[in-house]
């Protein structure tokens, strides 16, 4: 912008209006019917083919543009406060009803937001984990949501560091303490799954028994468990079955965990 320095708080402000503009120009409004207070449940969600990949975490997590796709995960009531993963907010029995009827209070959901900002996306899915434990749900479950927490805070992270980068204020403090988080959310997750593991059936959170050992693999090997982590990718890469896109996925693993020289 002429007779405007590069990196002034107006040029900024003009690239995170673009930023928002374009997250804001692939969303769209959907509403959800609340079973535990039976009014309209408005949630913000990607239009589809409207965001694009860029790229995979080795705990599977997909890099998307321009919306990251973790702020658009969970349905909040406006009016009980119900919240879970848009599979599952619908999907409840009327035991988990009783149970959330009992603990919600009047008026405690979020508001909607034209563009859910970090802060919004994460205050949903701690509502989500919250209300999931309400419900009893199972390992399972409650360590998907940490699992999509951890990718959600990581996804905040690397927004700041990028931000730090190009020379805007950040608090280092900050940065290291979503570092933190993530840290915790993982474990969390690497523990849940692993009892899911133990306790039921396949397909579990989604995933068949491939899936989900590359990923408790994945995760273990994030946590330092690198032992675990290879007892289980080491048969993946043995079974003549493995599905090409999770060998390469688990052989790139597999250097992971050899030491380093």
């Amino acid at each position: 912008m002429r007779g405007q320095l590069p990196g002034s708080e107006k040029e900024i402000d003009a690239v995170t209006e673009d930023l928002f503009n374009a997250e804001a120009d692939v969303l769209y409004v959907r509403e959800y019917h609340c079973p535990v207070c039976e009014v309209v449940a408005p949630t913000r969600l990607i239009r589809s083919g409207k965001n694009r990949v860029t790229g995979r975490d080795m705990d599977l997590r997909q890099r998307y543009e321009p919306a990251d796709a973790e702020k658009y995960t969970v349905v909040v009531c406006p009016q009980c406060g119900h919240t879970a993963f848009l599979s599952r907010f619908e999907s409840i029995t009327e035991r988990e009803i009783k149970a959330l009827r009992q603990w919600m209070k009047p008026d405690q959901g979020l508001e909607e937001e034209p563009v859910y900002s970090y802060e919004t996306a994460y205050a949903r899915i701690r509502c989500a984990m919250k209300d999931a434990m309400v419900r009893g749900a199972k390992p399972s479950e409650t360590g998907y949501i940490a699992l999509h927490t951890a990718w959600l805070i990581r996804g905040w992270r690397e927004m700041l560091e990028k931000d730090a980068a190009e020379g805007k204020s950040v608090p280092d403090k900050q940065v290291q303490q979503l570092r933190d988080m993530e840290k915790h959310c993982l474990s969390m997750a690497t523990d849940r799954l692993s009892r899911a593991m133990e306790t039921e059936s396949f397909p579990i959170a989604g995933m068949d028994e491939m899936t989900f050992h590359y990923l408790l693999a994945a995760l273990n090997c994030q946590c330092g468990s690198k032992e675990t982590a290879a007892q289980l990718v080491m048969p993946l890469l043995r079974n003549r079955q493995t599905p090409p896109a999770l060998r390469i996925l688990a052989e790139d693993l597999r250097d992971e965990l050899r030491p380093r020289r």
